[in-house]
């Protein structure tokens, strides 16, 4: 938000909290919440769902919790923002990532490794856990055109996963330009969207 929409960011600074994040829990409880916010009075929510796609591809069809819960905002007129990527850390931009610590040999082997994907790779690649280590390109169609040294070094995901989330903390206005051509427009949609709630 502060990168691409600065005006909207603002209203985080504020003392009122205009806008408020809320998780509550991932995905499987999105639906619940909506239907307990909803069903609470008479006046519409000004509220926005997101979730991660769990998309494996292009042409997948979204993960089971993210179809449930846009069904239940369609039931209760919420706008649902569920992510054209795979999940949020495929909005990453190369920048944050050759950041992030540790930035050994091994590290950067695999954002160069990364870098060579294409975008429909870059977009559905697993950044926590990494590719198969049984490479089997038929059940993993996407990913058949990586040299076996690129796989094998992208077998390992970042940060062991659990500290992907951890770039965004670089994060500042030298990596719009890069944010950008990693959204693919997406967030500038979801932005749209929240903008119109505000």
């Amino acid at each position: 938000m502060d990168e691409l929409d600065e005006s909207l960011s603002n209203h985080w600074n504020q003392s009122t909290e205009p806008i408020q994040i809320d998780s509550v829990g991932g995905v499987t409880q999105m639906p619940r919440a909506i239907r307990e916010r909803s069903e609470k009075g008479s006046v519409r929510l000004r509220l926005l769902a997101i979730a991660d796609s769990d998309k494996k591809y292009p042409s997948d069809q979204e993960g089971n919790g993210a179809q449930k819960l846009r069904e239940a905002c369609n039931d209760h007129n919420i706008p649902c923002w569920i992510l054209a990527k795979r999940e949020a850390e495929n909005y990453l931009p190369p920048i944050l990532l050759r950041k992030m610590k540790p930035n050994d040999q091994e590290h950067i082997r695999a954002v160069d490794a990364w870098e060579r994907l294409s975008d429909d790779q870059k977009n559905f690649f697993n950044m926590k856990k990494g590719l198969p280590q049984d490479r089997d390109d038929d059940k993993y169609p996407l990913f058949e055109g990586v040299s076996e040294a690129d796989y094998i070094v992208l077998t390992k995901g970042f940060f062991a996963g659990k500290k992907i989330h951890k770039c965004w903390a670089y994060a500042n206005a030298e990596i719009e330009s890069e944010l950008r051509t990693r959204s693919q427009g997406d967030l500038e949609y979801g932005i749209g969207l929240i903008r119109k709630e505000v």
